[in-house]
């Protein structure tokens, strides 16, 4: 039992880990971008338009949220990343 619960919170504690590591890498790589001049006027102008679709892409998945139950949306999530790098892979 006691090696359960071992088991149990080291995977909970590489979880936080790894979550901590990527919230802390993206950081960074926000604040780098403009001082490689990584973000052009091109950035800022597909931008600003696609905030309306982000912002509808995230209602429409809180609201789904109550709906769909969460590995049913892991699937769905998993078959629609499988269907673009397919497509990527096929564009190339």
């Amino acid at each position: 039992r006691s090696d359960r619960i071992w088991a149990y919170s080291r995977i909970l504690i590489l979880g936080v880990i790894n979550k901590v590591f990527f919230a802390i890498s993206s950081r960074i790589i926000v604040l780098v971008q403009p001082a490689q001049r990584g973000i052009t006027s091109d950035v800022w102008r597909l931008y600003f338009p696609s905030l309306p679709v982000i912002a509808a892409g995230f209602n429409t998945r809180t609201s789904l949220d109550r709906c769909i139950s969460q590995p049913v949306f892991r699937k769905d999530v998993l078959f629609l990343l499988v269907v673009m790098g397919i497509r990527l892979i096929w564009s190339l």
